[in-house]
């Protein structure tokens, strides 16, 4: 998860599980056809040609701003 507009040799990653618990934290979004939950908890920057493969998708504006306000409650991160 990160704006195009930050060119940078790290990007910001939020894993996501389709068998995670439900938490205020955790919203939903979906990734192709499939729902899953993003894990703020375990948000980390990275170094992209040695962590992913090709893009997978983008978030929708209402799922970039669901993000935004889930990393706002994750417990210890701010």
């Amino acid at each position: 998860m990160q704006s195009d507009a930050l060119l940078t040799s790290t990007l910001i990653a939020v894993p996501t599980s389709a068998s995670a618990q439900q938490a205020a934290h955790r919203p939903e979004i979906r990734i192709g056809k499939q729902r899953t939950r993003v894990l703020v908890e375990q948000v980390q920057a990275v170094d992209p040609e040695k962590r992913f493969g090709p893009r997978v998708g983008r978030l929708s504006p209402q799922e970039e701003d669901e993000l935004a306000e889930a990393l706002r409650r994750a417990p210890g991160l701010f």
